[in-house]
């Protein structure tokens, strides 16, 4: 604002015609007179204050609404009656380049079935596809640098996403409730993962490059992970105590003799608070006519290796004489 103030001054003493009358004989108690005329033709504030602002436009369509900065268009607003389904951003709008997504331009629209971000596109701002309920799947471009906070947060059908090389931090609930992501490729560029960004749903694997900081996340957060052009899932405990086996029958695999034996068994995943991952496979047994519910009890170990903690049945414990049994009867 100083030197705004400064130029109109300049302005002003430029396009003003200045009189001053002299006289001969001055004296101290005569004023000197100044006489300033202005020029209708001067430029005025207001021309200056466009010239500097940056305003919001509308494309032809009526679809658009956008800011344009550096020669590139900022996406703020898609018109509500704009069609949904499988949705592509354009690259241009209006003959400029489209270079961000800005803040909930696209947040709660449940219509939307799938985004497809042009190449040049270098933002997605916070909260951008917020709770897009319907989205299956997301296309982001190379060009991107910057993802937003809770920029793809809620959107429940979301099932896969690639985040591209060049972007360096996923922020706050980036990802956070995604309950039907099954994949998420994380580059080695990402040098830092805020709280929350990523939240752990019933089938999401990570995929990261070994030795980056996203392997050191997944690790320390129990996430399972794979690495590029591999399917063998790493860091996953029920995986884990699955495809193992015990020393004394080696014939089966924990997984296939459990799920045979047990009725409607389930495996369950978590961290103890003794910072030790542990897996519960619970399930159902007939004793005569009585149908029991059995529970073992796994740690698991960062080598992979693992051992049983402990093994109830009807919710009470029993001891290793009677776990002893239960594994030959499984292994039968």
């Amino acid at each position: 604002m100083k030197h705004m103030g400064v130029s109109l001054i300049m302005l002003v003493l430029i396009s003003a015609r200045v009189t001053v009358a002299f006289s001969s004989e001055v004296s101290k108690d005569v004023p000197i007179q100044i006489d300033f005329s202005y020029n209708d033709h001067a430029t005025s504030s207001t021309s200056l204050t466009e010239s500097a602002r940056v305003g919001e436009r509308t494309d032809a369509s009526g679809l658009w609404k956008y800011t344009l900065s550096n020669g590139g268009v900022t996406i703020i607003a898609y018109h509500e009656e704009g069609p949904l389904g499988a949705l592509k951003i354009p690259a241009q709008i209006d003959g400029y380049p489209v270079t961000g997504i800005g803040d909930d331009v696209f947040a709660w629209r449940d219509g939307i079935t799938s985004v497809t971000i042009p190449v040049g596109v270098t933002s997605i701002g916070n909260s951008a596809f917020f709770s897009c309920s319907s989205m299956t799947s997301v296309s982001i471009p190379n060009s991107v640098r910057e993802i937003g906070v809770c920029a793809f947060a809620s959107c429940d059908s979301l099932i896969s996403v690639i985040v591209p090389e060049g972007v360096s931090i996923l922020e706050q609930e980036v990802f956070c409730d995604c309950t039907s992501l099954a994949s998420l490729t994380i580059p080695s560029s990402v040098t830092f993962i805020a709280d929350w960004a990523i939240t752990k749903s019933p089938n999401l694997v990570l995929t990261v490059t070994r030795g980056s900081y996203a392997e050191r996340y997944a690790k320390q957060y129990n996430f399972p992970y794979r690495y590029p052009n591999s399917s063998a899932i790493l860091n996953d405990p029920v995986t884990i105590i699955k495809t193992g086996w015990f020393d004394e029958y080696p014939q089966k695999t924990v997984g296939e003799a459990f799920d045979a034996f047990l009725g409607s068994i389930s495996w369950e995943s978590f961290n103890g608070n003794d910072g030790n991952t542990y897996v519960n496979a619970t399930g159902y047994v007939l004793q005569g006519e009585k149908r029991m519910l059995e529970t073992v009890q796994f740690r698991v170990y960062d080598d992979n290796r693992f051992d049983v903690t402990s093994f109830e049945v009807g919710g009470r414990r029993k001891d290793w004489r009677e776990f002893d049994s239960f594994l030959s009867a499984v292994f039968r």
